[in-house]
């Protein structure tokens, strides 16, 4: 894409942020985000790959296609929902890509051996929850020998950066799944989804602590420590001082500030070049998951409506955690095959709804099919953008993970049926 698209790209979701923001501020109803991100996908397209924007097409015309059949079955098409119903994602996702400024370059020696494995897990996690998959490229790049890593070195770090999924608020994963199941309490979902996560960490140090004597990892200090810890004690005392704002908004307003104050502090003048520098170029490369929340918004909302004018159900009177335990081997083999978690989500929620199951069961099962689909499909964001740029194949990735990945279903299921039995 040229810079001169990119830039305008990345000012369009400059502008659907800060609409959203006024918007909220003001309490006032507008379409100005929703049109920002509309107007950012048309001039992203071209340099879409082509399987994005096949992909893109699919979702929309499925939704389209709903939305039109529903309008002649008597429904009234609501436009802010089809033409926004995940900007809010959206701009917490611009939100948080302006943390990246803070990202610690440091020089300190790297570890090594059995120890590396773990520090390098935890680092990945920590530090990944908050910072996205931007933490990849920065422990990546660390790592790296001749631009090149070992399966070894991309299994831990992919491991320790999808598993962050099932617990953290800065994760989209978390914010889908409140929005695709109305009713989640973030409160009583948390501390499931963060103890599987440790349980999991544990888990894959166990699993790749053997021929460890070579492995060269990502050092895990307390500088390293404090924008996580920092940055989640900030939303959780947040939310609890004010409960009716939503962790997504939290965070949409908290992670930009926080980043644009303290990197005034640490660079002053010099930060401005930067700012502009991740405007013009960082949200520009934004394309893949700009087109795929707006088509998945739109399918989802297409299918919401021809569910509720057919009056379609699943054969079923009751959707529980025995359900959701059959049903998710099946969504970790449709992201094996491609299918991404979100588009899973878009499909499920309004089908699943009209059976009433406990929210925060059917939340952690949209979480967990994010964190093991992103972690173990060869065709994910996360494992491509590794693969492509540190020199290992997606098939070798895929080859290490989907054993460990389908090792780790009981603890799921075990989410699952805590969640269901707890209200």
């Amino acid at each position: 894409m040229s810079r001169h698209r990119s830039g305008l790209t990345g000012f369009s979701l400059v502008i659907m942020l800060v609409t959203f923001l006024l918007q909220h501020l003001t309490s006032s109803e507008s379409l100005a985000p929703s049109i920002a991100a509309w107007l950012a996908l048309l001039l992203v397209w071209p340099a879409l790959p082509p399987v994005n924007r096949q992909q893109c097409l699919i979702l929309m015309t499925i939704g389209v296609v709903c939305v039109v059949i529903s309008a002649g079955l008597g429904a009234r098409i609501p436009w802010s929902s089809l033409l926004g119903n995940y900007v809010p994602l959206l701009c917490m996702l611009v939100a948080v890509s302006f943390l990246r400024l803070l990202a610690s370059r440091s020089e300190e020696a790297l570890p090594s051996g059995r120890r590396a494995i773990g520090s390098t897990l935890a680092a990945a996690h920590l530090l990944g929850a908050v910072l996205n998959l931007s933490i990849l490229a920065i422990m990546g790049d660390r790592m790296a020998r001749s631009s090149q890593l070992t399966l070894k070195q991309v299994l831990v770090i992919g491991r320790g950066f999808t598993f962050a999924a099932l617990w953290s608020p800065f994760f989209v994963a978390m914010n889908v799944s409140l929005l695709s199941a109305p009713g989640m309490s973030f409160a009583q979902v948390f501390p499931v989804g963060a103890v599987i996560a440790v349980c999991a960490l544990i888990l894959s140090w166990w699993h790749l602590r053997q021929d460890a004597a070579d492995f060269q990892g990502y050092p895990l200090n307390r500088q390293g420590l404090s924008l996580p810890v920092g940055l989640a004690a900030l939303v959780i005392a947040a939310h609890q001082w004010s409960p009716q704002l939503s962790v997504t908004l939290l965070i949409t307003i908290l992670a930009p500030s926080v980043a644009l104050a303290l990197s005034g502090i640490r660079q002053r003048s010099s930060c401005f070049p930067a700012i502009t520098q991740h405007v013009s170029a960082g949200l520009g490369r934004m394309g893949g998951e700009l087109a795929l929340f707006l088509a998945a918004g739109v399918l989802s909302v297409g299918l919401t409506l021809i569910t509720q004018q057919t009056g379609f159900s699943l054969p079923l009177h009751h959707f529980g955690a025995l359900e959701a335990s059959i049903l998710f081997p099946f969504i970790l083999i449709l992201a094996w095959s491609g299918v991404h978690a979100m588009i899973s989500v878009a499909v499920l929620s309004p089908i699943l709804l009209p059976l009433q199951p406990n929210p925060n069961m059917l939340g952690f099962m949209f979480l967990s099919s994010w964190a093991m689909g992103s972690g173990s499909s060869p065709l994910s964001g996360m494992n491509l953008m590794l693969a492509l740029r540190y020199g290992v194949r997606s098939k070798q990735i895929w080859r290490a993970q989907a054993p460990f990945f389908l090792m780790l279903l009981p603890l799921i299921w075990a989410g699952l049926f805590w969640l269901d039995s707890y209200h």
